[in-house]
């Protein structure tokens, strides 16, 4: 195995629970992903600890302030300690073999055991492996470091098995090959392939959870490629599964726009992006947009199974119904364009846009335009209106629909420049007729 490529506190204080472990006579390990990271030449982001340690002799050990049990039934902990200003935690389960999953996530019961056999109950064999960060040795009894050096994603033992415990694991093992580059085993595929139509089991905050992990991934494109593929797709996204196969060009399509943008947001922001695009893409024309109405329509087949935040579906909705006007914001007035940039989902339905516009290779002086305007000084992008409602009051108008369209009408004009200043726009206001 390669150095250990972490030398932060994080990873000292879990150098340090391994070594109270061992030196207090238990086994313990650094345990799965963190592994798996080092062997791939990357610092962790997390630590996990093994241990033949009960739950009641880590809390002893570690003592009950410093220690939060998590789930008593299966040995996990969290032992935690604050260093400067920062709180750090470590997880600790013991070692256990499973017993059945009725419910498809959790356990019926189980027993604990020893390191071979804890390393059997896990998902996959890259995320198998254990290491001693004491004796700076790595404990491999699933043929994790071999998968690794294949780039190979491939179930622990039965691929229905770990299946049947966990459906879930069908979309992580696409997720941790579109994070990886790795392919999937074939053993494991053709498992999925079997269990697809049970994905639904899986509560939607969970596949949202893991949804949003894969559309932040490098080869996001070849993971939505490859739940289709899979058969994961048909009744995770229906809809967009039916396009799919009424015309391959469509997902071509749509996975290279998915490669092409890149998220510089946050995991909501990609996550929208990526459910609109590959929605636009499966339409005959992705820049001409859907309108609002349709895009509500899609995004709430999609919540109801995937259990979206609110925040990602109006994200989604705001990008597809605006890429038509945003892609001529050059060409349209520019009382039409402002309310669209102004708004707080616009530097993504922008970003969104371009990269339809890049995709089929149309003129992009639009998005140049929408770019630069979103770069502008705040008063320059939105200027304080000249009129607002206390002069039409001044003048002897009431609120109702003659009022709002003034106003509408006033605030339009200052835009496209018709009104320079605020005198200009209070002689056009009393010019106005009454009804």
């Amino acid at each position: 195995m390669a150095v250990w490529n972490d030398s932060s506190e994080l990873y000292q204080f879990a150098k340090e629970i391994v070594s109270r472990l061992q030196r207090s006579g238990h086994i313990a390990y650094f345990a799965g992903g963190c592994v798996r990271d080092a062997c791939m030449g990357n610092a962790p982001h997390d630590y996990d600890v093994a241990t033949s340690a009960r739950l009641e002799q880590v809390i002893a050990l570690f003592g009950p302030k410093n220690t939060l049990a998590i789930g008593a039934a299966f040995g996990v902990a969290c032992v935690h300690r604050r260093i400067g200003g920062t709180r750090y935690q470590v997880e600790i389960a013991t070692f256990r073999s499973d017993g059945t999953y009725s419910d498809g996530r959790h356990p019926d019961w189980v027993q604990f055991s020893r390191p071979e056999e804890d390393a059997q109950r896990r998902d996959f064999t890259i995320n198998g492996m254990f290491y001693d960060p004491i004796a700076e040795e790595l404990k491999d009894f699933v043929g994790g470091a071999i998968d690794l050096a294949a780039k190979r994603i491939r179930a622990i033992g039965q691929a229905d098995h770990r299946i049947d415990e966990d459906k879930l694991r069908m979309l992580r093992a696409v997720r941790f090959g579109a994070r990886f580059g790795f392919e999937i085993d074939r053993e494991t595929a053709d498992a999925i392939k079997r269990h697809a139509n049970e994905i639904l089991v899986v509560s939607g905050e969970r596949i949202a959870a893991e949804m949003l992990k894969l559309f932040e991934s490098p080869k996001r494109g070849w993971g939505i490629s490859e739940l289709y593929g899979l058969g994961l797709l048909a009744p995770l996204w229906p809809e967009l599964d039916g396009r799919w196969r009424e015309d391959d060009a469509r997902r071509e399509r749509g996975m290279r726009c998915l490669s092409r943008f890149q998220p510089e947001h946050d995991g909501d922001s990609s996550m929208s992006a990526s459910v609109a695009l590959l929605w636009l893409c499966s339409q005959s024309e992705p820049t001409r947009g859907v309108p609002q109405s349709e895009a509500a329509e899609i995004l709430g087949a999609i919540q109801a199974r995937w259990k979206l935040s609110n925040r990602v579906t109006e994200q989604a909705i705001f990008a597809m119904s605006h890429v038509d006007a945003i892609r001529s914001g050059d060409q349209l007035p520019w009382s039409q364009i402002q309310p669209i940039l102004i708004a707080e989902h616009a530097p993504l339905a922008v970003e969104v846009a371009g990269t339809l516009v890049a995709e089929e290779a149309l003129d992009g002086r639009g998005i140049s335009f929408c770019r630069d305007a979103l770069r502008w000084p705040a008063e320059e992008l939105n200027p304080a209106p000249h009129l607002t409602g206390r002069d039409l009051h001044a003048l002897g108008l009431r609120p109702g629909p003659r009022f709002a369209e003034l106003l509408r009408k006033a605030r339009s004009m200052q835009l496209d420049g018709y009104h320079g200043n605020r005198d200009e726009a209070l002689e056009w206001l009393r010019h106005q007729p009454e009804s």
